[in-house]
């Protein structure tokens, strides 16, 4: 257990993702582990540096 910035690749990918921390950008591991066509839903900061739009 961590504070799940690596994700879980184990179970990936994923359809979905619900991140509930506000994040400046979307860790790697997670981007890599969820499907290109996902839902996802983020507090964010205005800036989002992740390359990959995401809803606040």
């Amino acid at each position: 257990m961590g504070e799940g910035s690596q994700g879980w690749a184990a179970c990936a990918p994923y359809d979905r993702v619900l991140i509930t921390a506000s994040l400046r950008e979307i860790p790697a591991d997670i981007i890599q582990q969820t499907d290109p066509a996902a839902g996802s839903s983020s507090p964010r900061t205005p800036r989002s540096t992740a390359g990959r739009p995401w809803s606040a």
